[in-house]
């Protein structure tokens, strides 16, 4: 099946970017002549496949306190095709990875890998060998419990496997005890992705997954605190070679990127810091704050949520090297319950060079301010709204996303909803690389986009893939520059 919005507004930008990978196109949004409709009548190319859908099994709105989700589909794409973790809850392997590729006319499945892992799916990566490294956790929940007391690893509670495209297990790394085998006494790893999230990504020869975790046991309060935990490995070995990156605690939602460079880091805090903030993982780890998030240092509830990065190459901007988005309740009200709206942030490409505490990072021209009182001090945020939700509207903006598009385009998404809880549709606009926007704001899709997984760049579209839990059928969709959408089948 393959559905298709036409846009009200046509972008001209008059734009030829040159062909970087095999799977992007020239930036002719407007262009879709090579993708014939498909058959309605769609199953699963999967087999018995009973994966997680968006539709049905994560309606989780404005009042929800569950701000992290855990990954369910995650995509890499590459220049021939997309690798896909997703977790299957049917019977057997808890995991499978799937390759899909095309030609002229469709997506097909061409590889079907049942991962012998642990119960949860936690991050999917790709080397430029076409190596896949698949993460997988335990599903427990340590924070009531004194065990595993102070310094005890433990065996299979994150596996990180490499595989090669035969289907070959080159190493499995078990990481509590890879930790403990570099003898600096690293954290535990525990509890992964609880109250939070998990990435997983590939860069300059190295590996690095973070995730959410239990925190040792606090006699003190009767219970373990929550956090994130960043491992980096050495990708041809599987060794450990550094066991932490910033403090966010409780981190309740997490972000993961290879600017080129190294890792960078997001995170949503609500206590140390109580800040939305961005790192550069290797060599300093110093948290550079996005977004002040009002309230008292430890109230679960942040008034915000966690958007994500776009790296925008230097070719495009020299000074200023990610857009960053997120949602934030744009009162200054702290009983909550306001509209949040969807802010972006320009910050400057070497940003680990400036004091973290002068906000220097931030390009100092963003054109809005919004006072956040932490604890009582007020807090200036710099930013630019992209929306304009008010209480009277009665609407406000959820799961907020930003994805290149190429020609130094960038389609930002979020869902629509009431203050009530109730979705109305997902929303889009584009911006260019000095974040003014292209493509006014307009309904692109009545789906869901992925709260647990990161959409990603395809032929020059916002793409994620879904399923549908009754029959088993995947999905590619596709947000495109002029904000059209389409959702081919994968067969």
């Amino acid at each position: 099946m393959r559905r298709t919005l036409l846009p009200a507004l046509l972008l001209a930008t008059g734009c030829v970017a040159p062909v970087k990978l095999a799977l992007q196109l020239e930036c002719d949004p407007d262009d879709m002549s090579m993708w014939p409709p498909l058959d309605e009548d769609v199953v699963s190319p999967v087999g018995a496949l009973a994966p997680f859908d968006l539709e049905v099994d994560d309606y989780a709105g404005p009042a929800s306190s569950v701000y992290g989700k855990s990954p369910e589909i995650v995509a890499v794409p590459d220049m021939f095709g997309i690798d896909v973790l997703l977790q299957d809850y049917g019977d057997g392997a808890p995991a499978k990875l799937v390759r899909i590729e095309r030609d002229q006319e469709r997506f097909e499945v061409t590889q079907i890998l049942d991962v012998d892992g642990l119960d949860r799916v936690m991050g999917l990566a790709v080397d430029d060998d076409g190596y896949r490294y698949v993460a997988t956790g335990v599903a427990e929940d340590a924070s009531q419990s004194e065990s595993p007391g102070l310094g005890e690893y433990r065996d299979d509670v994150v596996h990180i496997d490499k595989i090669d495209r035969d289907g070959k297990v080159l190493y499995t790394v078990d990481l509590d005890r890879a930790r403990e085998a570099t003898g600096t006494g690293p954290e535990l790893v525990m509890s992964p992705m609880i109250a939070g999230s998990s990435r997983m990504v590939w860069g300059g020869g190295k590996l690095e997954i973070l995730h959410a975790i239990n925190t040792d046991w606090d006699a003190s309060i009767g219970q373990r605190h929550q956090k994130a935990l960043s491992t980096v490995l050495d990708a041809a070995t599987g060794d450990v070679t550094r066991t932490a990156s910033i403090w966010v605690s409780h981190s309740f939602d997490q972000r993961l990127y290879y600017d080129g460079t190294g890792f960078i880091e997001m995170h949503l805090g609500d206590a140390y810091p109580r800040q939305i903030v961005m790192a550069r993982v290797e060599p300093d780890s110093s948290a550079y704050p996005i977004m002040n998030n009002k309230g008292t240092t430890g109230d679960n509830n942040t008034y915000s949520r966690l958007g994500g990065l776009a790296i925008v190459p230097a070719e495009e901007d020299p000074d200023f090297g990610y857009l960053a988005v997120f949602s934030t309740e744009s009162t200054t009200d702290l009983t909550g319950g306001g509209p949040k709206n969807v802010g972006l942030v320009r910050v400057r490409r070497d940003f680990e060079t400036t004091d973290p505490t002068s906000g220097d990072h931030i390009d100092p021209d963003m054109p809005d301010e919004l006072v956040s009182a932490v604890d009582g001090t007020d807090y200036t945020n710099r930013l630019k709204w992209l929306t304009a939700y008010t209480t009277e509207s009665g609407l406000q903006a959820e799961r907020t996303q930003i994805v290149s598009v190429g020609c130094g385009r960038y389609v930002v998404l979020w869902e629509e909803w009431d203050l009530a809880g109730t979705y109305y549709g997902t929303q889009g606009l584009l911006l260019d690389t000095q974040g003014d926007v292209l493509v006014e704001a307009r309904e692109v899709t009545q789906l869901h986009i992925p709260r647990g997984d990161d959409p990603f760049e395809f032929d020059n579209s916002a793409a994620w893939i879904s399923a549908n839990k009754e029959t088993g059928a995947l999905y590619v969709n596709r947000v495109h520059a002029d904000l059209s959408f389409t959702q081919d089948a994968i067969e």
